[in-house]
């Protein structure tokens, strides 16, 4: 799937394009200038893990989401009760919107990302507020299996950065270390059609089809040499296999689009 769009530029790409950017500075704003004193008074106090933030920007993310997608977003059915503690989500990175996307799963996460978010003044504060986590800190995997010992769980993309062409490139070892030491399971999650709705290096919103398709659920073997390596590569083939043969049809027929009332609304901090 590639991820660059050869779709022209038209008024309703503008229209998108300048809605949802709307959207994310009306969001920022609110978040930034009303909300931020009272999160970090209680990111200080009762709520060291950023709980209540992350619920009420997902809460955020939920609506404007499904207002600039609409019925171009479904997510294929997933048990999520097999997983009863917090999990590790693991995804393939096309688009900036793919953490948006993310958010709209059940569980509540820390972000594992890197240093340059937390540099930008408006999005930096959100970062910090929600608790989420800088991957170039040398304590990050201690923070990290901090967070899950507290029932939190967290999202990784383990490529790093963005893909230029849609197919997967090599993952990184420190979350599947993470995930071995620690006996949590990684969910593996295929994000296909990301990188057509917005391209790498632009910011339109071009009008094509989202589906986020949860793979299963998988453990590290602790008999192998190299745990870490085992649940990488069944992690890696796993998704790569999905984003190679698409969505089967029946997978998403019949399952209703995002909506305020759907799993994100149920999940509250």
């Amino acid at each position: 799937m590639p991820a660059q769009s050869d779709a022209k530029i038209t008024w309703r790409i503008l229209w998108r394009s300048a809605y949802g950017m709307t959207l994310w500075i009306v969001n920022a704003a609110v978040f930034t200038l009303l909300l931020a004193p009272f999160l970090w008074l209680g990111l200080l106090t009762f709520d060291k893990s950023g709980r209540w933030p992350r619920w009420i920007l997902r809460r955020m993310c939920c609506t404007s989401v499904k207002q600039f997608c609409g019925q171009n977003l479904r997510i294929t059915e997933f048990n999520w009760k097999q997983v009863s503690g917090p999990c590790i989500l693991v995804a393939n990175h096309q688009s900036v919107l793919d953490i948006l996307f993310m958010m709209l799963l059940p569980p509540d996460c820390r972000c594992w990302a890197k240093r340059w978010p937390f540099r930008i003044p408006v999005l930096g504060l959100m970062m910090k507020l929600c608790g989420h986590l800088c991957v170039d800190d040398p304590a990050v995997l201690y923070k990290a299996a901090d967070s899950l010992r507290g029932g939190v769980s967290l999202l990784v993309f383990p490529e790093g950065t963005r893909s230029r062409d849609g197919k997967l490139t090599r993952f990184h070892d420190g979350v599947f270390i993470l995930a071995a030491r620690t006996g949590v399971p990684i969910i593996p999650v295929a994000i296909h059609g990301s990188g057509k709705m917005m391209p790498r290096g632009t910011i339109q919103l071009i009008d094509t089809q989202m589906v986020i398709q949860p793979l299963g659920v998988l453990y590290a073997n602790p008999t192998m040499d190299k745990p870490h390596l085992d649940l990488k590569r069944r992690t890696a083939d796993l998704i790569a296999q999905a984003l190679q043969s698409g969505v089967a049809t029946s997978d998403i027929v019949g399952k209703l689009p995002i909506t305020s009332g759907g799993a994100m609304a149920r999940s509250g901090p």
